[in-house]
């Protein structure tokens, strides 16, 4: 295993042993909620991360010069955006966003 799935994997385990409701939440002692804001943080940024390379996995896969044999154009989306946006749920400016911050990061 990776080091961010080993990240991801830690963090998520703590995110998920804080509960899954807010009557879970709310029983929380004011050291825990504390100490929560830590593993919270972190997932996020770790699945943000990884939202960001697979976003620029789609956009070299769905390259103009690759046409309609582009990933995007295989699965009906006439950019990758769009095929980002549907997969996150994200508007089409901040998937356009993650697909820039994906592309530079293959690009680095």
């Amino acid at each position: 295993m990776n080091i961010m799935a080993m990240e991801l994997t830690r963090a998520a385990a703590a995110v998920a042993a804080l509960g899954s409701s807010s009557a879970q939440f709310s029983t929380l002692t004011d050291a825990q909620v504390l100490a929560a804001r830590g593993p919270i943080a972190d997932l996020l940024r770790l699945s943000n991360t990884a939202a960001a390379l697979l976003a620029g996995t789609i956009a070299h896969r769905s390259r103009p010069e690759l046409g309609q044999s582009g990933l995007a154009a295989r699965h009906g989306f006439s950019t990758p955006t769009l095929m980002v946006q549907d997969a996150t749920g994200l508007s089409r400016m901040e998937a356009g966003r993650l697909l820039a911050v994906g592309v530079l990061m293959n690009e680095t």
